[in-house]
């Protein structure tokens, strides 16, 4: 399932940025008779102390949030580089990389192509002289065309503003619509905190958006990050049960 032979080179950590991911790890480092400084990986606190952050060094035994690892000129890894994937998976992976025309080309329907794997594909080269492409207006909506090599479409194209289908731009549509409603309570969540702390909070905690899981987590962090807003633990609980 997985190459420990990336997984156990010196000064190498494995970051997990959702728990699905850190338990699957744990659960095969026990399989395998890895051991932690507290016994086995499964139940060990990892994912309760950092969260989207924590990760694994499995030749000294221990986690550690991913800046811990960075600051010692570890090699920090995804889960994904280290899992060895099967047929199935690199076929996936390789229809990612490719247009829909490319894999028109290759025989493949447009809808079999979609069910394996469903991601939004943005066009990389541009249209062919009347291909049919379409675009996102500034009002939402999605709209059909033709490429005429203007200056309209190449401007389209400087903005990545051309997909390949109707449901590929609408795909793109709602990732950036999620994007913005994420924001805009980051944003709340800054002005919270503002309004409502004293100066004598111990602020060690921060609210952050699990995108896997579509929810939102509380976590704990001694060493401060300027991107994250820092509060108490109380207010840190206060605010998730608001959201």
């Amino acid at each position: 399932m997985f190459k420990k032979e990336l997984i156990m080179k010196p000064n190498t950590a494995i970051h997990c940025d959702t728990l699905e991911k850190a338990e699957k790890l744990c659960a095969w480092a026990d399989s395998v008779g890895l051991r932690g400084c507290t016994g086995k990986y499964i139940g060990d606190g990892g994912w309760d102390t950092y969260r989207d952050k924590v990760c694994y060094d499995f030749i000294k035994g221990g986690f550690a949030e991913i800046e811990f690892f960075k600051n010692r000129n570890y090699k920090v890894l995804k889960l994904d580089e280290v899992l060895e994937k099967n047929k199935v998976e690199q076929l996936k992976e390789l229809l990612k990389s490719m247009t829909l025309k490319e894999v028109g080309e290759a025989g493949i329907s447009k809808d079999i192509y979609k069910s394996l794997v469903g991601n939004i594909n943005i066009v990389e080269n541009k249209p062919e002289f009347d291909d049919h492409y379409w675009f996102i207006e500034d009002l939402g909506d999605v709209v059909e065309s033709t490429w005429k090599n203007d200056k309209s479409d190449n401007f389209r194209y400087s903005q990545c503003n051309i997909f390949n289908s109707r449901f590929d731009a609408k795909k793109w549509l709602e990732h950036i619509n999620s994007k913005d409603k994420i924001q805009k309570t980051f944003d709340w969540i800054e002005r919270y905190v503002v309004l409502n702390s004293s100066s004598d909070d111990q602020r060690h905690h921060y609210v952050y958006y699990d995108y896997d899981n579509k929810k939102w987590y509380t976590s704990r962090s001694y060493a401060r990050q300027n991107n994250r807003v820092y509060m108490s633990e109380e207010m840190a609980n206060k605010i998730i049960n608001m959201l």
